[in-house]
C-alpha cells in the first residue's frame, strides 16, 4: 500500500509537469523495495542456477539428454478488458492459443475481468490510479510478490510482457528474480503519444530513455511493423534483439456478407458514399485532418458523408464542432454492429501517424474497404502488402483529400483495392500469428550464448528489484 501512494505522487507530479519532484518521489520507493529485500533475495536464491544450467544444456545439447522444460508460457499486460488494439489483440491471441492447445495464460491485475475465452490469471489491484493526459485510461498497482509467487509456482518457462506498466515491471522482476525468458512486445508508441498530449519534450525524452531501459532487460523486443523496428534501431534499441510480430484479423467476424444497406440510415446519412473512420476518438488519431480534409472534398462539389465509429475523450468536443455538417458519430461498437459499419460503408480513412499497426486497418480490409492510411506509422506496412491500399503524406494535408476524391470518382479502383485487401486479410490469421509467436520464442530459447550468459539471480538490488536501472 505503501508503494502505491508513492506512486500515486509520481503520477500527479507527472501530471503537473513537475518532472524533477515526480523522479525524486520515485527514488523515494527504495525503502518500499528495501522492506521486500528478504523475500527478494529468497526467490533470486533458490533459482539463481537455473539460468546458468539452461544456457550449459543449450551448450552441450549434442552430447546430453534433452532438458525437460515447461512449455508453459505467460502473457503479462496491464490492459486486457478496454477497448484498444493491445487488449484485443491479447485476447484474440490468447483465445486461438486455447483453441490450439497451446499452454498460454493471460497475467493482468483489474477490478473486474469479462468473460473470456481464454485462460485467464487476475490478481486483484492494491489500487488503481488514472493515466496522466489519459483520464479515461486507468493503471492497476499490482500484489508485486503475489504475482511472482505465483508465476514461480505455475513453473512457467518463458514470459511475454506486453506492456511497460507496473504488471510489466512486476513481470520483468520475476524474470530476472527466476531466471525465465522473456519477449517484450513495444505495442504503443508512448514517445508521440506523451509528446502529442503534453507538448513536453522533456517528458518525451524521460519516456524514450525509460522504454530504452525497460526493454533492455528483455531477451527479444517484438515489433508490429518492419517501420516500427527501423524507427527503434534508430533511436538506440539494440537491432539483434527486434523481431516483427505477426498480427492477425478474425474473416469470420469480419467479411463483406455482414453488409446492410440501411445500417446507416438510423444516423441521418444521405450522401452518395461513405467514408469511415474507427478507431479512439482523441487528438492524437489525427481526426482533425480526417475532417479538414473531407470539408475541403464537400467543397469541391462531391456528396459524401463521413462516419466516426468509436469513442474517446476528444468526441463531444468533435461532435458539438461538427453539428450540421455530414459527420456523423455513432460511439462505441462492437460485435455484429461492428462488422456490419465496416461492411455498409466505402472507404476506410485512417489518418492516425501514431499506431504502432492498426488492428481496424485489416478488418476493414477483411470487410471488403479500400483504405486510406498515412505514411508515418505502422498502417503503411500492412497496406503495402498486395498493394492493398492508398498510403498518403502526412506532411501535405491536400494529399488525403485528393486520395478520397480518386476514390470517390473511381469505382474501378475502389474494387481493385477491395480484392486486394480482402486477399490480404486472408493471409492474416490469429492462428498463423500464435505460431509466428511461439516460434520466436522458442528460437529465443535455442539461442542461448553460454559466454555472454549472465546469472540474472546473481544480485538482488532494492533499487527497482534487481532491475539495473542506467
Amino acid at each position: 500500500m505503501l508503494g502505491y501512494s508513492f506512486l500515486q505522487r509520481f503520477v500527479e507530479l507527472v501530471r503537473r509537469g513537475k518532472l524533477m519532484e515526480s523522479v525524486q518521489t520515485a527514488a523515494a520507493l527504495g525503502p518500499v523495495a528495501l522492506s521486500m529485500a528478504p523475500y527478494l533475495a529468497a526467490f533470486a536464491a533458490e533459482h539463481k542456477d537455473n539460468g546458468f544450467l539452461g544456457a550449459l544444456a543449450a551448450h552441450f545439447a549434442p552430447i546430453l539428454p534433452a532438458p525437460r522444460e515447461s512449455p508453459r508460457k505467460a502473457w503479462i499486460t496491464d490492459t486486457y478488458a478496454e477497448v484498444n488494439g493491445v487488449s484485443r489483440t491479447i485476447q484474440a491471441m490468447a483465445a486461438a492459443a486455447r483453441r490450439m492447445g497451446r499452454p498460454l495464460t493471460v497475467l493482468t491485475s483489474l477490478a473486474a475481468v469479462p468473460p473470456s475465452k481464454a485462460d485467464v490469471q487476475n490478481f486483484l489491484p492494491v489500487g488503481v490510479f488514472p493515466m496522466p493526459e489519459y483520464e479515461s485510461q486507468a493503471l492497476a498497482f499490482p500484489p508485486f510478490l503475489e504475482v511472482i509467487e505465483y508465476i514461480e509456482r505455475q513453473r512457467f518457462a518463458e514470459l511475454i510482457i506486453s506492456t511497460p506498466g507496473p504488471m510489466g515491471l512486476t513481470g520483468m522482476a520475476a524474470a530476472r528474480l527466476l531466471g525465465l525468458r522473456t519477449m517484450a512486445i513495444y505495442h504503443t508508441d508512448f514517445v508521440q503519444y506523451v509528446r502529442y498530449l503534453t507538448q513536453d519534450d522533456d517528458l518525451a525524452g524521460f519516456t524514450w530513455k525509460y522504454l530504452l531501459w525497460f526493454y533492455g532487460q528483455a531477451d527479444l523486443v517484438l515489433v508490429p511493423t518492419e517501420y516500427y523496428r527501423q524507427h527503434l534501431i534508430e533511436n538506440g534499441f539494440e537491432p539483434g534483439k527486434l523481431r516483427v510480430m505477426a498480427r492477425g484479423v478474425d474473416c469470420r467476424s469480419f467479411q463483406p456478407e455482414k453488409h446492410d444497406p440501411a445500417f446507416f440510415e438510423r444516423y441521418g446519412c444521405n450522401g452518395s458514399l461513405k467514408f469511415l473512420y474507427a478507431g479512439r476518438v482523441s487528438r492524437e488519431k489525427n481526426v482533425d485532418g480526417l475532417i479538414a480534409a473531407f470539408d475541403r472534398l464537400r467543397e469541391r462539389g462531391h456528396s459524401a458523408d463521413l462516419v466516426i465509429v468509436g469513442d474517446g475523450p476528444y468526441r463531444k468536443e468533435l461532435q458539438a464542432r461538427c453539428r450540421g455538417r455530414a459527420v456523423v458519430f455513432t460511439g462505441m461498437l462492437a460485435g455484429d454492429e461492428l462488422a456490419a459499419a465496416y461492411a455498409s460503408a466505402d472507404v476506410m480513412v485512417f489518418p492516425s501517424t501514431t499506431d504502432t499497426f492498426g488492428n481496424v486497418v485489416l478488418e476493414a480490409q477483411a470487410s471488403g474497404l479500400p483504405v486510406i492510411v498515412s505514411d508515418l506509422g505502422g498502417p503503411a506496412d500492412i497496406v503495402r502488402a498486395h498493394d492493398s491500399g492508398m498510403i498518403v503524406d502526412h506532411q501535405q494535408p491536400e494529399a488525403l483529400v485528393d486520395a478520397m476524391e480518386k476514390l470517390y470518382l473511381s469505382p474501378q479502383l475502389r474494387a481493385d483495392l477491395r480484392a486486394r485487401g480482402l486477399r490480404n486479410a486472408a493471409q492474416c490469421t490469429w492462428e498463423n500469428a500464435l505460431d509466428s509467436l511461439w516460434s520466436l520464442g522458442d528460437g529465443a530459447a535455442a539461442a542461448v550464448d553460454l559466454s555472454a550468459f549472465r546469472s540474472r539471480g546473481a544480485a538482488v538490488s532494492p533499487a527497482v528489484i534487481g532491475l539495473e536501472f542506467a
